[in-house]
């Protein structure tokens, strides 16, 4: 788990611990910034242009192969908030 702390992706981790409720817990510190879903209002309705989406979506897609091959991760609430 402590692999995670060494992406440049992802934010430092913390704490990793199991829980009754939870189950495998990772406490990542904390990153100011916008949300996705904030960022793409920026566009007024409008479609959001190809490249910005692109490079989103490359983002994340290249952070979850990480979390996937490297410790054995799956993220099962992925969204944009």
């Amino acid at each position: 788990m402590r692999q995670i702390g060494s992406h440049p992706g992802y934010s430092q981790l913390i704490d990793a611990f199991e829980s009754k409720t939870y189950k495998n817990v990772l406490v990542m510190a904390f990153v100011p910034g916008q949300k996705v879903s904030k960022m793409l209002i920026k566009y007024d309705g409008k479609l959001v242009p190809k490249p910005v989406l692109v490079d989103l979506m490359t983002k994340m897609t290249e952070r979850l192969a990480f979390l996937h091959e490297t410790v054995y991760l799956m993220h099962r609430d992925l969204h944009f908030d």
